[in-house]
Order: C-alpha cells, then sequence, then structure tokens
C-alpha cells in the first residue's frame, strides 16, 4: 500500500505543480489565466482569485510532498478539486464557453471532461489518503518504518505517477488526437 500511496502523492505533486507553474509562466499564460478566471467565476476580481488559486495550488504541491503534511495536504487537494470542478459545473450550466487554462496552455472550452478529470484526481487523492494511513498503520518502511523502501518499488511509484501526470496535464490535446474535438473546441 506504501507505493500506492507514494504514486498517489506524485501524481498530486505533480498536477499541482504544473497546473500553478503554467500560469506564471509568461504574461500571456497569466493573463490568458486570469480571463478564464474572470469567465469562470464572473462574480470575483479574476486578479485576487488568480493569485489565490496559483497560491493554493502550490501549497497542496508543497503539503503533498513533504511527509509529516501529506494528509492535510490531500485534504486540501479534494477540496480544492471540488471547488474548481463547481466553478466547470456552474459555467457549463451558464453556456459559457471558456477556454480551460487548468494549466496554462489548453485553448479547448472547460466541459464534462474536465469534470470527469477533477472527479479522477479526487479518487486518487482519496486512494492516496486511504493508502497512506493503511501503510502507517502496517509500519511499511516507504512511509516511515524502520527500513528502507524497497528501490524498485519506488521506481514503479515514479514511473506511474509520472505517466498519470502527463496524461492529465495533456488530457485536452489527448482528447485531441483521438478525434473527440480539437483544442479550440471544433470537431
Amino acid at each position: 500500500m506504501a507505493y500506492v500511496a507514494l504514486a498517489c502523492r506524485l501524481v498530486i505533486v505533480g498536477v499541482f505543480l504544473v497546473a500553478a507553474l503554467t500560469k506564471v509562466r509568461s504574461r500571456a499564460s497569466r493573463d490568458a489565466f486570469l480571463s478564464a478566471v474572470a469567465a469562470l467565476v464572473p462574480a470575483t476580481e479574476p486578479g485576487p482569485l488568480g493569485v489565490l488559486v496559483v497560491c493554493v495550488e502550490l501549497a497542496v504541491a508543497v503539503l503533498v510532498a513533504l511527509p509529516w503534511t501529506v494528509l492535510p495536504g490531500l485534504a486540501l487537494a479534494v477540496g480544492t478539486l471540488v471547488a474548481f470542478g463547481i466553478a466547470i459545473w456552474s459555467a457549463l450550466r451558464r453556456g459559457e464557453t471558456v477556454a480551460c487554462r487548468c494549466f496554462g496552455w489548453s485553448d479547448a472550452p472547460v466541459s464534462r471532461t474536465h469534470l470527469v478529470r477533477n472527479g479522477a484526481l479526487v479518487a486518487i487523492a482519496a486512494v492516496g489518503l486511504v493508502a497512506r494511513q493503511a501503510a502507517l498503520a502496517a509500519g511499511d518502511a516507504a512511509v516511515g518504518g524502520a527500513a528502507a523502501p524497497h528501490p524498485a518499488g519506488v521506481a514503479v511509484s515514479l514511473a506511474a505517477a509520472f505517466v498519470l501526470v502527463v496524461v492529465v496535464t495533456s488530457l485536452d490535446d489527448l482528447v485531441w488526437l483521438l478525434g473527440r474535438t480539437s483544442p479550440s473546441g471544433r470537431a
């Protein structure tokens, strides 16, 4: 269970880190993100909310990465993903066509695909919580037991997490590549 917990942690850290950094990597990406915030949550000031979003994403990445703050970090990840899901769902109900700037680069409009992606990330965080607690209860080495974790288990966790982070952060491009819709929203 410890390696499942590790893989889940690494996915959450990777996804939230990529999300935060791609939103602020350039003036253009920041401005595009703030435009998306204004459309997704029209009753708020996009500047302060955008700063809050990036700070929370960075906080999640740091909290989940540190072994003594994993649990609050994963809980914050779940809450953040639920909030993002509510914003996306509300925009869809209002009929908004707004680019998903979740990872800073996609022009694909928010859709049910993004709700499914966030639901999958909530499930990964929840599995991470449960697996970590089970591993701690068993005294597993990979989560702080007496012996060192096995390098092969760590390597598999890293590889699995890397693949999942790439899939999650490239989801709009993968959907386009598979022919469902183009990144600009046209079939």
